[in-house]
């Protein structure tokens, strides 16, 4: 049986090794990453901080919102940091 992949899990991330630990650390998933930007980049629900040329996006998935500091370069995403929350307001 062949598994068919998702569109966000053809993006591509660089991630160091420090903060691939962190990820660890707060159990979150390359996978969460790829959602995070295939949403940001497909809807432009993003902001861009142009004194570091890094975009922050989010998504949330269930009850679990993730956030992402990313760059681009050609087709691959640098990470900078991650981290999600688990609060719904209302």
């Amino acid at each position: 049986m062949v598994e068919e992949i998702e569109v966000y899990q053809k993006i591509v991330l660089s991630i160091s090794e420090e903060l691939k630990k962190t990820m660890e650390e707060r159990r979150i998933l390359e996978t969460d990453i790829q959602k995070v930007i295939h949403f940001a980049e497909c809807t432009n629900f993003k902001i861009f901080n142009p004194t570091n040329n890094r975009f922050t996006s989010h998504f949330k998935e269930g009850n679990t919102t993730f956030w992402v500091q990313y760059g681009k370069k050609d087709l691959t995403f640098e990470i900078f940091n991650v981290y999600s929350h688990r609060l719904d307001l209302e």
